[in-house]
This record gives C-alpha cells, sequence and structure tokens, in this order.
C-alpha cells in the first residue's frame, strides 16, 4: 500500500496549532487530493485549502514524499534487490524506487545478507520462549548426558557448576 505525505507550509498563522494537533489525530480534510493537482511548483501555484472543525486554512506544497507499508518483502524481491545491487551502479533510492520499497529497507536487505550471507528473513527459528543457556553449555550437557545418561539434570548442574538463567 502506497501511501503520499504532503509537505507544506502554512499561509495563516492563526490556528497553527489547531491544525497542527488535527494533523496528529487525522481530522485534517483537504478540499484538492494530489492527484488531482498537476505541476506542483512550491511557492508559486495555488494552496490548498482544508477546513478543519470550522476554520478554513490554505497551505502552499513545498514537496510531496510517499511511503510505502508492506509488511513483508517477498523473497523474490529480496533476492533481486540484492542481484541488482551487486550487478549495477544504481543507488539504494533508486533500486528502492524500481522495487516500490521503503528508502530504508535496501539498506536493511542488503546489511543483512552480508551479514548471513542468505536473502532470508531472520524471525525464521525465533519463536517461543528466550533461550535459558547458550550453545557452549548445551554441548556440555549434551555430551555428558551420553557419557552418564543416568544422571538427572539438577545433577548435571550441580556437578559442572552450569547455571541455568532465569
Amino acid at each position: 500500500m502506497c501511501m503520499a505525505v504532503i509537505h507544506y507550509r502554512e499561509r495563516f498563522t492563526e490556528g497553527r496549532k489547531r491544525v497542527e494537533d488535527d494533523k496528529r489525530s487525522g481530522c485534517l480534510q483537504t478540499s484538492r487530493t494530489a492527484e488531482n493537482r498537476k505541476g506542483f511548483c512550491g511557492s508559486t501555484c495555488e494552496p490548498i485549502s482544508a477546513a478543519v472543525g470550522g476554520y478554513s486554512f490554505a497551505f502552499h506544497v513545498t514537496r510531496i514524499s510517499f511511503t510505502y507499508s508492506e509488511r513483508d518483502i517477498a523473497l523474490r524481491k529480496r533476492s533481486k534487490i540484492i542481484i541488482l545491487n551487486g550487478h549495477t551502479s544504481i543507488t539504494v533510492r533508486d533500486i528502492a524506487t524500481v522495487f516500490v520499497v521503503g528508502n530504508s529497507s535496501v539498506p536493511r536487505i542488503l546489511r543483512a545478507f552480508q551479514d548471513s550471507g542468505t536473502s532470508s528473513p531472520k524471525r525464521k527459528g525465533k519463536c517461543g520462549l528466550k533461550r535459558k543457556t547458550i550453545p557452549k553449555t548445551d554441548k556440555i550437557l549434551i555430551d555428558n548426558s551420553k557419557i552418564n545418561p543416568r544422571k538427572i539434570s539438577k545433577d548435571l548442574r550441580r556437578v559442572y557448576w552450569i547455571m541455568v538463567l532465569k
């Protein structure tokens, strides 16, 4: 889903706080949409007028930016981003525009690929309760339980001074 964010400068200073409060709560209704207006040219084009709580305001549009709110980026799209970055000299911002993802998503995907060597998401295997032991402790417990299969876990922890974190 793509959402347009309109950055603007107020024409009137009266009622500024009320407009900002209404803008945060989502009550700001503009009389014209960004799709209907052609040729945004800063302060020279006609202002967008808005009606909020009985007050009318006019705004000069300074720029429009688009934010993309996809929850998950598909594995195929991740791999295409990695390939495009590796084999071309396209900038990160252009890659984000081509694949319709956020500007911060592309460097995050590339960094995760450099760290792990794979493009799959890191949340796999992270479900459930937190670990109470570290992998080194697990290895010690497994090796010692193979040596002494009749010992219970409390005896193994007591003999080898292994602390289980709570």
